[in-house]
Parts: structure tokens; sequence; C-alpha cells
């Protein structure tokens, strides 16, 4: 399945321009354009080091074609220039980033929190943040205390970020990279669609990404668009709207390469996590309570004791 898209938008004189090196590093806040987006699946290898890739998607910019890649065995993605990708093929022998594939979309399919939830055996906890559309502010101090936990490294964070969210909230996410450039938070992208569709009181079997009315394909796809515009890298992972979900939204996450990423620990529900989960916090000023209880975990000193890892060393010991 191919989205072709073309959007025009500010392109920095500097920015995306032809040059020899094969991975290009994103201006993040600065307005890119975004041409010819498409699905596109290949296992390559990058030619200036070898390194094994599958790419995912590719688009222009500039009159450039370049590449969505993941690299097959540390799971970071990459801005690659198209004609630095050999040996392409449809299919890659088995590697860490396709067992993670098609280990976090197989069956049973829950309703609810699928995907990745709890890293098993791992005394490790991986910190996520959603950033739902909200009309208030977002929760400003709550980033700038994660951003002084350590003094020798970045806190790891993954941000699930709606396109919703940053239309309405420019200066908030210039702040959010600001301390990603500062290096101060190590943040992880997280796609949580563009528009995060939502209507109150319908059952959740029908809403969300289920609504009758929603492509979530689109819903998705446009979304990597409108973060790539803005100068941030997608991730792999895609956190449903509402952790809601069925079958056939988890095979359209494998088809398009994601990974889902669910929650052990929604805060502000279960008010408690254990090693290995996944936490669940909003950012966006909607929960409040949520992030009131970190602070008392913290207090009790139940959380700034645990190893807190970025999702990138999801299942690594």
């Amino acid at each position: 399945m191919k989205l072709i898209v073309t959007l025009i938008l500010a392109l920095a004189p500097a920015a995306w321009s032809q040059q020899q090196a094969c991975y290009l590093k994103m201006k993040e806040g600065t307005h890119y354009a975004v041409a010819d987006f498409q699905v596109s699946k290949k296992a390559c290898v990058v030619s200036s080091d070898q390194r094994k890739v599958e790419q995912l998607r590719v688009f222009r910019s500039a009159q450039v074609e370049y590449a969505l890649a993941v690299d097959q065995y540390s799971l970071q993605t990459y801005i690659i220039a198209a004609s630095c990708l050999t040996v392409c093929q449809d299919s890659a022998e088995p590697n860490r980033y396709a067992n993670l594939v098609n280990t976090s979309t197989a069956a049973p399919y829950l309703a609810e929190n699928d995907g990745l939830a709890t890293d098993q055996g791992s005394s490790a906890n991986y910190l996520t943040i959603d950033l739902c559309p909200s009309s208030k502010p977002y929760d400003k101090s709550f980033f700038q205390y994660l951003a002084t936990v350590y003094k020798d490294r970045k806190f790891p964070i993954a941000v699930s970020i709606s396109g919703g969210w940053m239309e309405h909230h420019q200066d908030e996410l210039n702040q959010l990279i600001d301390l990603q450039v500062q290096n101060k938070l190590d943040i992880t992208w997280v796609n949580h669609t563009r528009h995060h569709p939502y209507t109150p009181g319908l059952a959740n079997q029908h809403n969300f990404l289920l609504r009758t009315d929603v492509n979530s394909t689109e819903e998705i796809l446009q979304q990597e668009i409108f973060m790539l515009s803005n100068g941030l890298l997608p991730s792999i992972f895609l956190r449903y709207p509402g952790l809601i979900s069925d079958q056939h939204l988890v095979e359209t996450t494998k088809s398009l390469g994601l990974v889902p990423l669910g929650s052990q620990a929604w805060i502000a529900k279960t008010r408690k996590f254990s090693a290995g989960d996944i936490l669940l916090v909003h950012g966006n000023g909607n929960e409040t309570v949520g992030i009131s209880i970190f602070y008392h975990l913290v207090e009790n000193n139940k959380i700034l004791n645990s190893t807190w890892r970025s999702l990138l060393s999801w299942g690594a010991r």
C-alpha cells in the first residue's frame, strides 16, 4: 500500500541539501519539505559503513530521494540518502528489529493495551509520556524535573506525540527539543497518530482508530510526515490512541513495519509499577494526577532507584 503526499513547507537553505554523507541529521524544530512519501520496505546495506538496515519509507526533499530506515540491531532510525542504500532485498535474515515487530504484533489480539507492555526478566523501566491533543499548557515543570534527575547523563524518555498537539503547541514542542539538544533528555519520538481521533461516549471497540470514519493507515503515515516536516525523527514505535486496537489494526501496524507500544503501568490508574514495566503518564496537562503520583513515588524512593532505559534497549540484558 502506498500513500503519496506532498507537503509544501518552508525548507531551511542548508537543510537536506545534496551532500556526500549517507546519514543526514535533521535540525529538530526546523521545517522541511516532504514530498512523495511512500511505504517501501526492503532490507538494505548502507554503502558507507555496511550497516544493515530495513528501509521503511521513501520520500523526496529538495528533489533528492531519501529513506527512513531502521538499524536491524540497534533499532535506531535514520534518514539516509537513497543512493547510499545497496544490496536491497525484499526480505531480510532474522534480526532483532524483525523479531520485535513479529513478537509485538502476534496473537492473541487484545482489545486494549496490545503490544509491548513489560520487558519480562528485566530490572529496567521505561518512561513514556503521551502528548494527546489538548487545549491546556503542557506539564513543563515535569519535563524540567526529569532533565535535572541525572547530572552525568540524559534521562531517557519516549514521547508519544500527536499531530493535534503539535499543531497548537509549537513553542512547547520547541522547549522539549531544546532539552534534547542540551543533552538533558534522551527523547525517543513515538507516533501517536495525526489527529488522535476520539468521540466522547462512544464505546471503545468503535472509537479512536477503530471508528468507521477513520483511515488508520493514513492517521499513522500522515503523522510520520508531520513529524519529519517538523524535524522530528520517527522511531519504530506506535502508540494507539486510548491504547485501543483490534486484530486488523495490529496487522496494519505490522505491515507498516512498526511496533505497538502499550503500558503495564498507566500510573494514574495503577498507582504502582514493577521491574520491566513501561510506565505511562500524560504530559499534556490533562492528567495531572498521574504526574502527582509519579512525584509521590519519587518521594518514597521507589522510582529513582530504578534503572531507566530507552525503548531502543528493549530486551537487552
